[in-house]
Formats: C-alpha cells, structure tokens, sequence
C-alpha cells in the first residue's frame, strides 16, 4: 500500500461540503414540494419533485458542472434526468384531473 504525498488528501478522507448556494436552493425546493402536495397531495409532490430533478439534471449535463444537488458527473444526470422523468409521469398518471360533473 502506497501512502498519499504529504500535499494530496487520500481519496477516503474527502468530503463534500455543501455551500451557500445549496443550502438556499435546497430551501427552495422543499417550499415548492410542501405547495406541491397541499395543493395536490402525494401526486403534487411527485410532479414537483421531478420537475426540480430536471431542472437539476439539465443543468449539470448542460454544463457538466455540480449542481446544487452535488450531481457528480454527466452521467449520473442523465440517469437522474431519466428517474425524474418517470417521477413526473408517475405523479401525472395517479393525479386527479378536473370533475366533470356540475353538482
């Protein structure tokens, strides 16, 4: 086992630190995520929960930069990109939509 040069960080003790930018973004989106399901329910938070994640991922494969989220690379985007698609279909899928009925 070879030991990390005196100025390297071996790669087990590096953490991510989450900065300013994260923690407001992150407050954001449980705002929206709280409206989402009191206007709506389980579906709402559904389709806002994917509506954040692709907002989320498209940013990080347009840029191919971390985003708020900490999304590492290109390609865990776009399997995050591809899981909050089914979220928000899911969520589209199981909402109510208007009655038609006049009662």
């Amino acid at each position: 086992m070879t030991t990390p040069a005196p100025n390297q960080v071996p790669q087990s003790d590096r953490r991510v630190k989450p900065v300013v930018s994260t923690w407001i973004v992150a407050g954001i989106a449980v705002i929206l995520l709280i409206s989402g399901t009191a206007t709506s329910g389980f579906p709402g938070f559904l389709i806002m929960l994917g509506f954040i994640g692709l907002i989320t991922a498209l940013y990080s494969l347009a840029t191919g930069r971390k985003s708020w989220a900490l999304i590492p690379s290109r390609k865990i985007a776009a399997v995050v990109l591809a899981g909050c698609l089914v979220t928000t279909g899911v969520g589209g899928a199981i909402a109510r939509g208007p009655s038609l009925c006049w009662s």
